[in-house]
């Protein structure tokens, strides 16, 4: 499985679940990023980026197997440079839970 999931140049190796449960590449971040997240669940999920006022910049829908990897390749141009906190949600029988978060930074 870790061969389906290229890594992108300067990404640590070894299993995502070894480290967290959610990262980017690059961080700092400029125009485009890779978000790599693992899902636990076989529900849906969602990510969210959060401004550092709390403001919700960029939403995305995920979906799943139990316990898989995934990337996601995002377009960051016209965000402000600053701090954002990413927020990984799954939901799970009508219940949705926040598990886990990354802080990233984008610049110019």
């Amino acid at each position: 499985m870790a061969d389906s999931l290229s890594r992108p140049l300067g990404w640590p190796k070894g299993p995502l679940w070894n480290r967290q449960e959610l990262e980017m590449a690059p961080n700092p971040v400029r125009d485009n990023g890779t978000i790599r997240y693992h899902l636990s669940s076989d529900g849906e999920a969602a990510l969210e980026m959060f401004s550092e006022s709390g403001s919700l910049v960029r939403a995305w829908q995920l979906r799943g197997t139990p316990n898989s990897d995934g990337l996601l390749q995002v377009q960051l141009d016209g965000v402000a440079p600053g701090f954002y906190v990413l927020r990984l949600f799954e939901t799970e029988h009508g219940a949705s839970e926040m598990v886990a978060t990354f802080k990233v930074a984008v610049r110019r």
